[in-house]
């Protein structure tokens, strides 16, 4: 298996009047869910990667409902995977781009026929998730390089997240290698009283 090569590009619209008008119509937002449009920068974003994929499959991760309809507005030739028949017409190439929401890609899925390019458009606190959906293409019998893009916009939460998993998998990582380390050194400490 080659590697997963992982590229985070991060926008920055903290000083644009769109966010200054975010800020400002929050506070009259109040509980009613309304969802407030305030850029379409992340779409331009992924348009970027769509064109530059040049045609070849891309797997488009979204957390929320309102980005699904966003994505979908704008490229109205993607598609939810979601079923079997989604999961072999991905497999067999006829999905160029392939929404997929993180808690549906779980463990056993095998999407790695179809392409080897992933970009989270929306990002999900959860490690399980973001680990198993990125094994979804990066697994054995992908052959190529996987390719993982994050569409992180600066001054938002989706730092904070990005953050967090990147704790959170330090921090699994180090446990793994102390439990290895652990049962390594018991099973070697077991040997020498026999």
């Amino acid at each position: 298996m080659e590697n997963v090569e992982i590229k985070v590009q991060e926008m920055d619209y903290s000083g644009t009047e769109a966010y200054k008008s975010l800020r400002t119509n929050l506070q009259f937002c109040g509980e009613d869910k309304k969802v407030i449009s305030i850029h379409d920068r992340k779409l331009d974003a992924l348009e970027d990667l769509v064109e530059a994929a040049n045609g070849k499959p891309i797997l488009v991760a979204y957390w929320y409902k309102h980005d699904l309809m966003r994505i979908q507005k704008r490229f109205p030739e993607a598609r939810v995977i979601d079923t079997s028949k989604d999961i072999t017409d991905w497999n067999h190439g006829e999905i160029v781009i392939g929404l997929i929401h993180p808690a549906s890609a779980g463990h056993g899925l095998n999407l790695q026929e179809g392409g080897c390019t992933i970009v989270w458009f929306g990002l999900t606190w959860s490690l399980e998730l973001y680990q198993q959906m990125n094994a979804r293409l990066w697994r054995q019998g992908q052959k190529h390089t996987v390719v993982i893009h994050h569409l992180i916009t600066k001054g938002t939460h989706d730092e904070d997240v990005m953050k967090a998993l990147e704790k959170k998998e330090t921090g699994q990582s180090a446990l793994i290698h102390a439990v290895r380390a652990r049962i390594g050194g018991m099973c070697h400490d077991s040997r020498k009283d026999v």
